[in-house]
């Protein structure tokens, strides 16, 4: 089947890398289409026109595929996944595309829980032949950490020296670390979407 992707990030974006490379895990026989909106302002707007183009081309569904704190993460009071969720409904209806095509993926609070989840991946991609890294631990509850993303810059701090995270390059190259998905599958979204693209939970 054809499967169509939203998503809020650049056509190089780390959210559609990362769903992409679990997607060819947990849906090899799918194809994988997306439109890139670049941010999330844009992506509340235009995801009815982006999710029309995807489902008029063949895509038997599409994931609206958004993180709850935008990138930058303004402080402006913590946003709101139903408002969110209604400004997409106004979207999709403007369009005539009905909601049974698509499903909302709003991740909580960003991707980088994901790469969070499982600590035998980080501690992997962390270590060198020199020095082994294994302090990093499994997240119980990955939706709940705080900033994750953060949280992920500041594992880089310590463990890569003067590289700093960037989405775009390394979130693709530590979700690519993930043999299975015994711990990532305590984030409820991940599992949601498992099950929202099989039918099967993980």
């Amino acid at each position: 089947m054809k499967i169509g992707y939203v998503f809020e990030c650049g056509p190089d974006g780390g959210d559609m890398k990362v769903l992409k490379h679990l997607a060819s895990m947990i849906a090899p026989d799918d194809t994988f289409h997306y439109e890139a909106l670049s941010v999330k302002t844009t992506l509340l707007k235009e995801s009815g026109k982006a999710s029309k183009r995807l489902l008029d081309s063949g895509c038997g569904k599409v994931f609206i595929v958004w993180d709850l704190f935008p990138a930058w993460r303004e402080d402006k009071g913590k946003p709101c996944r139903h408002e969110d969720k209604e400004a997409i409904k106004a979207s999709l209806a403007a369009e005539g595309v009905s909601e049974e095509d698509v499903v909302f993926l709003c991740l909580e609070e960003e991707l980088e829980a994901w790469l969070l989840a499982d600590g035998r991946v980080l501690n992997n991609y962390f270590s060198k032949p020199h020095r082994q890294v294994d302090e990093i631990k499994n997240e119980k509850n990955p939706d709940k950490i705080k900033d994750p993303k953060g949280k992920l810059m500041g594992y880089f701090k310590k463990h890569k020296g003067g590289v700093k995270y960037e989405a775009t390059i390394h979130a693709e190259q530590i979700i690519k670390g993930l043999g299975d998905f015994q711990k990532i599958k305590k984030s409820e979204t991940f599992s949601r979407y498992h099950f929202k693209l099989t039918g099967t939970n993980p």
